[in-house]
């Protein structure tokens, strides 16, 4: 398996960057039913986001940005700021059948270096049980449907409860529903991940 991108194929060396901001086409919802929190983003951006040749399912992002985001629970509690940002991540895929049979793509996203956080967010209020600084850790993934077709434009969407989720707030569960984002590459290319 490896990466195309224009018909040829990403080798050892080469990498392909991938457009900032990805359009997103549903918020983006973090979810903790133990925490009673949910937090929805509107738009989000990437920094430095690039398909790393030669390295088969690999994708490298300096930094990926939710923006817009607002705290709809608990009531007592408010975001310090309205971006989240993560620190540098990899992308790995991996394989899945689903229940037509086809093999859809999963992004899973890891910190490329030593350490479980991906993100810090800060609580503001009163009375908010959550207030202060919180470490979001673990990981998530993403769907990519057709990722194996040659197309200008991929869909990735976060994955929710399903797959192994590891994002923990708190010591609890967070879950990032929806999110629906539309990748392209800075060429404008066709691209895609499929067997050499």
């Amino acid at each position: 398996m490896a990466w195309f991108v224009g018909g040829k194929e990403l080798t050892k060396g080469e990498n392909a960057a991938v457009a900032s901001p990805g359009s997103l086409d549903s918020p983006a919802a973090f979810n903790s039913p133990g925490l009673s929190l949910k937090i929805s983003c509107s738009s989000y951006s990437t920094t430095k986001a690039t398909l790393v040749g030669g390295e088969e399912e690999k994708g490298l992002v300096e930094s990926a940005k939710f923006e817009s985001c607002s705290e709809s629970s608990p009531t007592t509690c408010a975001l310090a700021s309205s971006t989240i940002a993560t620190v540098p991540l990899a992308l790995i895929l991996e394989l899945r059948h689903i229940h037509n049979g086809k093999l859809p793509h999963f992004l899973k996203l890891v910190l490329p270096q030593a350490g479980t956080a991906i993100a810090k967010i800060t609580f503001t209020g009163g009375s908010c049980p959550l207030v202060g600084e919180k470490s979001l850790s673990g990981s998530f993934k993403e769907g990519v449907p057709n990722l194996e077709s040659e197309e200008i434009t991929h869909v990735a969407e976060a994955s929710g409860t399903e797959e192994n989720n590891s994002l923990e707030l708190g010591g609890q569960k967070v879950y990032i529903e929806g999110g629906k984002t539309l990748l392209k590459l800075n060429s404008g290319s066709k691209w895609s991940f499929k067997a050499i």
